[in-house]
């Protein structure tokens, strides 16, 4: 197969400004819950003050369950919304270039024609166009673990069978193990910029890797084929 003329696409121009969206929400947000964890503390620190000691120790037991909320649902909650977010935007966009690359590649094939599903799919079109599997390097398969914890978060909570989650947490610079007593897996704080970094160099290695074509040109010694390039 000839390969074909291809620019960076304006289908992943859109993912940058997301990427940075997504961030900043997930510092400003964990902010605010963060703020009144702090509120909390200082409230707390005056119970020794009120009078009664059975009221006293209902306003202890509300704090209690109010601090462990924060920290327990809500910063998690926040974490794994965003990550829903931009899973789906990567794979939105990603999905799009496949199929500008096929128009380039002036083939009829298209992402709806594939059985595979998610970014797998993503993977098997492209491999189907020709593009080399170095494109899919370190970067990508962190990019297919988080799609795989995705969609425990989406459909099962986060929950993961036991040796799983040990193996996978293990070797992630996105995920932890959740409760002690639970099976789930956790977003890290630095999670979300994570995800993001992982996502921006796989898109980064697959665009390198869209080449020219082997153009013919005019020598004194009659044509020649100039290899194609990265672009």
């Amino acid at each position: 197969m000839s390969k074909p003329r291809f620019r960076p696409s304006k289908a992943i121009y859109g993912l940058w400004s997301r990427f940075e969206v997504v961030q900043q929400l997930a510092a400003d947000m964990e902010d605010v819950v963060e703020k009144k964890i702090r509120d909390l503390d200082e409230r707390a620190k005056g119970l020794h003050e009120v009078e009664g000691e059975e009221f006293r120790d209902y306003l202890s037991d509300s704090m209690a369950d109010e601090h462990y909320g924060y920290q327990s649902e809500w910063i998690p909650l926040i974490r794994e919304s965003l990550l829903l977010s931009i899973c789906s935007s990567f794979e939105f966009h990603l999905g799009r270039l496949c199929d500008e690359y096929a128009v380039a590649c002036r083939t009829p094939f298209r992402m709806r024609d594939l059985n595979d599903r998610g970014i797998k799919r993503c993977q098997t079109m492209l491999a189907r166009l020709g593009v080399d599997q170095v494109a899919f390097g370190t970067s990508w398969d962190a990019v297919a673990q988080i799609f795989e914890i995705r969609n425990k978060i989406a459909h099962a909570g986060g929950y993961h069978d036991g040796q799983i989650r040990k193996k996978i947490v293990s070797r992630s610079d996105v995920f932890e193990p959740g409760g002690k007593f639970d099976r789930s897996i956790r977003i890290r704080a630095d999670g979300i910029e994570k995800v993001c970094q992982h996502m921006t160099e796989a898109l980064w290695q697959i665009n390198r890797n869209l080449y020219s074509p082997r153009e013919t040109i005019q020598t004194e010694q009659g044509a020649a084929e100039q290899p194609a390039v990265p672009l």
